[in-house]
């Protein structure tokens, strides 16, 4: 789907990272799943946007999330993938630091599919 360089780990990175904790508020992060859904975020006005590269959260990536942050927001694809990944994510870090899941309201939207008044509406209290 995406041409990376030869030999890149994308289970080691988090897309955005270093720019999302500059602007962090309150180290709260948003945590989508592709490129596309962090740069509609980006433009909506939220610049404490990462994406996954995915939808499984490597323990790699879950160590940099609870290195970086004291809050996460998921907001993952509403597909069958996504709501699979919402789950397991949220089990594996509400253990370890504060997880919000964003709710997108029909079957299959995609963070990146969403027009900007309705990503302001989603992430509005977060």
């Amino acid at each position: 789907k995406y041409k990376l360089p030869p030999g890149f780990q994308k289970h080691l990175v988090l897309f955005n990272l270093l720019r999302a904790i500059k602007e962090a508020p309150e180290e709260k992060l948003i945590v989508v799943e592709g490129f596309f859904d962090c740069f509609q975020i980006w433009q909506a006005g939220y610049r404490n946007v990462v994406a996954l590269m995915g939808s499984t959260l490597s323990p790699e990536q879950e160590g940099l999330l609870v290195a970086h942050t004291k809050m996460v927001a998921l907001m993952l694809d509403n597909d069958a993938a996504g709501r699979k990944a919402t789950g397991e994510i949220l089990f594996r870090l509400a253990r370890r630091i504060f997880v919000r899941v964003i709710d997108l309201s029909s079957e299959g939207d995609q963070p990146d599919k969403l027009k900007e008044k309705e990503l302001v509406n989603l992430l509005r209290d977060i």
